[in-house]
């Protein structure tokens, strides 16, 4: 127990300090990050039929989606903040659903309809330029 407290401590602070220096593109895609793990290990604990981890990982990956929308600027972005917002919107939606079908096929749906849009953020990032 207390082996795993020291690992679980030493990532959150790596989480911390990633976070702590990041500009706001890069905090965006610690966000994607997470999230894309997020769905991997909901999937699976859906597929395994281990249903609290299952559980526990869509609420992490909705919390995120919900970050990421409370993240857009509406004022300045535009119909692209608005098409981003309905996609979160859905997503959380899909992740919803699957949580009450115990359908690993819809997480697997949330992960396809988000990957350009995860693959869009790291081609536009500042250090590409």
């Amino acid at each position: 127990m207390r082996a795993s407290y020291g690992a679980s401590e030493y990532g959150r602070v790596g989480n911390e300090s990633v976070v702590s220096g990041a500009d706001p593109h890069q905090l965006i895609s610690v966000l994607f990050s997470q999230l894309k793990k997020e769905l991997v290990a909901a999937e699976f604990h859906c597929s395994s039929e281990n249903f609290d981890d299952f559980r526990s990982k869509i609420t992490k990956a909705n919390r995120i989606l919900i970050g990421l929308q409370g993240s857009l600027d509406f004022n300045r972005g535009g119909d692209l903040a608005s098409n981003l917002g309905d996609l979160y919107s859905f997503c959380i939606r899909q992740l919803t659903k699957a949580l009450k079908t115990k359908d690993a096929l819809l997480i697997a749906d949330v992960s396809r309809v988000l990957e350009p849009v995860i693959s869009g953020w790291d081609e536009i990032s500042p250090s590409n330029e």
